[in-house]
């Protein structure tokens, strides 16, 4: 999205932010406000707040709600309509699961939308909410635990993969600022920060090792 909206600038055409560091947030009612934006305020404009939004008491909110991530599920394809179901009662209950702590919020929103993740992971619905209930009954947590820097890389992959992590979390908590301080730099660094930058991204990317287009989750949509 940063691509295109970079993009569109450049030919004079000024878009909307369509991600706010999503993953940041408290909640998922909050994360689907930062995620996706665009669609979001389709879908309330055109479907949640014709069937009369939170104008009609609580229940019929709730029901609201969870018509609106039905229909949401469904514009993805009829293989996550369920994910809709789940998504949108999370989003009415969410503020039940809400503490005190913004790292235990924030931590428990991103464990439960990967977990719904698994509909765009896996081929079919049955797959996918198999995957999701092996979580409660058969997977070996003392396994993971025991084997989770063990997992096929080697310590100079970790050190690349903990380096860009902290990068991008760092990026995305302060991105407004670092911004703004960016366009204070003079024209020449600016140039080779870009140069740098969209050199790494044609290295790690499709030039990169093992780079198949078709394996990119959106080309499914």
């Amino acid at each position: 999205m940063d691509i295109v909206l970079g993009v569109s600038q450049m030919l004079g055409i000024r878009m909307s932010e369509n991600f706010n560091a999503p993953y940041f947030s408290q909640t998922v009612a909050e994360f689907w406000r930062r995620w996706h934006i665009t669609l979001g305020d389709w879908l309330k404009n055109y479907i949640y707040i014709p069937l009369g939004g939170s104008r009609r008491g609580k229940a019929r909110k709730v029901v609201n709600l969870i018509v609106t991530f039905l229909v949401s599920g469904l514009w993805h394809g009829v293989h996550y309509i369920f994910w809709g179901l789940f998504n949108g009662i999370l989003v009415a209950t969410g503020n039940l699961l809400k503490t005190k702590y913004k790292v235990v919020n924030c931590a428990l929103t991103y464990l439960l939308i990967s977990v719904l993740w698994s509909f765009f992971v896996w081929p079919d619905t049955i797959t996918a909410l198999q995957s999701i209930a092996s979580l409660f009954t058969t997977f070996n947590y003392g396994d993971l635990a025991a084997n989770i820097f063990s997992l096929g890389l080697n310590a100079g992959e970790w050190t690349a993969f903990l380096l860009s992590l902290l990068l991008l979390f760092v990026y995305d908590l302060k991105r407004e600022s670092l911004t703004d301080r960016f366009y204070h730099f003079a024209p020449a660094v600016r140039v080779a920060v870009f140069g740098t930058l969209t050199l790494l991204v044609l290295v790690f990317g499709m030039y990169g090792i093992g780079f198949e287009a078709e394996q990119f989750i959106y080309s499914s949509f």
